[in-house]
C-alpha cells in the first residue's frame, strides 16, 4: 500500500514538473517570438528612416537643407522642453494602475493637458529663436512663415505620440506600436520621395511628415482603446460624467455658473 502511494505521488510530481516545463517552454517561445518581431520591426523602421534621410540630404539644396536642419533642431528642443518629465511621471503613475482603464484615462488626460500648457509656453519662447536663426540664413519672411506653419502640426504630433505609447507599453503591447510606426515610416517614404524630385522644399517635407504622424497618432488612439476608456467617437476619456445644471420648464436644478447668472429684468 505504501509503495503504491509512493508510486502515485512520484507520478503526480513528474506530471507537475512536465506541465511546468511545457508552460516555461511555451512562455520562452512566446517571449523570444515577441522580442524577435519587435527587433525586426525596429530594424526596418530605422532602415526606412535612413533611406528617407539619405534622399533628403541628396536632393535638397544647401539652403533648403540648412532650413530643414534648423527646423528639426528647434523641433527637438521644443519637444524636450514641452515634456518636462511628464512622460516619465505618467509612466511611473501608470505602472501602479495599468490594469484600471478609468485610472489610466485620468493619468492620460492630466498628462496631456499639462503638456498642452507647457507647449504654449515653449512655442512662445522657441518660435522667435527659430525666426532669428532662419533670418540669419537669409530666409525670406514668406519662407519663415511657411516653415512655422508646417512645423506646428509636426510639433503637436510629437506631443501626443509619446503619451499614446505609454498605455500599450505598460500592457506589453509593444508590437502594435512597432507595426504602427512601420506604417508611418513607409507612408513617409512613399509620399516624400516623389516630392523631393518635384518640389524639393523643406517646409513641404515638414508638413507631410506632420500630417502622416498625426494619422499615425489616430491609429495609436485606436490601440489605446483597449487600455483606456473611450466614448462612442473614439475619443479617449476618463469615463466620468459630472452633473452641472439643468432647466426643465421653469424649474432649475444644479448650480448656475456665476458668469451665466443674470438678474431678471
Amino acid at each position: 500500500m505504501a509503495m503504491a502511494m509512493a508510486t502515485v505521488t512520484d507520478m503526480a510530481i513528474t506530471r507537475i514538473k512536465k506541465v511546468e516545463y511545457i508552460n516555461l517552454n511555451s512562455f520562452l517561445k512566446n517571449r523570444f517570438f515577441d522580442f524577435g518581431a519587435v527587433t525586426f520591426y525596429q530594424i526596418i523602421i530605422q532602415l526606412v528612416g535612413l533611406i528617407i534621410g539619405f534622399f533628403i540630404v541628396r536632393e535638397l539644396s544647401i539652403t533648403e537643407y540648412a532650413f530643414y536642419t534648423i527646423a528639426n533642431t528647434m523641433l527637438g528642443t521644443m519637444t524636450v522642453l514641452s515634456d518636462g518629465g511628464i512622460s516619465s511621471g505618467m509612466l511611473a503613475q501608470g505602472g501602479a494602475v495599468w490594469q484600471d482603464k478609468q485610472a489610466m484615462g485620468k493619468i492620460f488626460h492630466t498628462g496631456y493637458q499639462l503638456r498642452i500648457i507647457l507647449s504654449v509656453a515653449v512655442l512662445a519662447v522657441c518660435l522667435p529663436l527659430l525666426v532669428y536663426f532662419l533670418l540669419h540664413q537669409q530666409a525670406s519672411i514668406t519662407t519663415i512663415l511657411v516653415i512655422i506653419c508646417a512645423l506646428i502640426p509636426l510639433f503637436f504630433a510629437s506631443l501626443s505620440d509619446n503619451l499614446l505609447q505609454i498605455a500599450p507599453k505598460l500592457n506589453k503591447d509593444v508590437l502594435s506600436i512597432q507595426v504602427n510606426g512601420l506604417k508611418v515610416q513607409i507612408l513617409r517614404l512613399i509620399c516624400i520621395l516623389p516630392l523631393l524630385y518635384i518640389f524639393p522644399y523643406c517646409w513641404l517635407i515638414l508638413l507631410i511628415t506632420g500630417l502622416i504622424r498625426l494619422w499615425g497618432n489616430k491609429r495609436l488612439k485606436i490601440i489605446n482603446r483597449r487600455y483606456i476608456f473611450s466614448d462612442k467617437t473614439g475619443t479617449l476619456t476618463c469615463n466620468i460624467m459630472e452633473f452641472k445644471y439643468m432647466l426643465i420648464g421653469d424649474e432649475f436644478y444644479g448650480d448656475l455658473p456665476k458668469f451665466e447668472q443674470r438678474q431678471p429684468e
